[in-house]
């Protein structure tokens, strides 16, 4: 069974747009009050062998599902590789910027 991922952020609207993690053109948003819960993406990966690259940068193993929260990402050794469209460095940096955030948690998804 193949596997493919992603890195999702919960938090307040205002902070994950202010981070340009939203899914969605900002014209989606125009009702959604400052301060309200909304998803967005931070990576995606579509084969298994980018999806266990992306969990070594979160810092969790694909399937031990319990333990899927990103809380202290891992520099990628190979940074200017790619996971999806984004280099591997972008990534841990995105991670890296929106753990300073207040009230926003990341979390790796496997789908397999």
């Amino acid at each position: 069974m193949g596997l493919d991922a992603e890195v999702i952020v919960i938090g307040p609207f205002d902070v994950l747009h202010s981070c340009m993690v939203l899914d969605y053109p900002d014209d989606y948003y125009s009702d959604i009050p400052v301060g309200a819960l909304v998803l967005g993406t931070v990576a995606y990966a579509d084969t298994t062998y980018e999806s266990q690259k992306l969990a070594r940068i979160c810092g969790v193993m694909p399937w031990d599902l319990g333990n899927h929260q990103v809380r202290k990402p891992i520099e990628p050794d190979d940074p200017e590789s790619f996971i999806g469209s984004q280099f591997t460095s972008i990534i841990y940096a995105k991670l890296c910027a929106l753990l300073k955030c207040d009230d926003i948690q990341i979390w790796y998804r496997p789908n397999g």
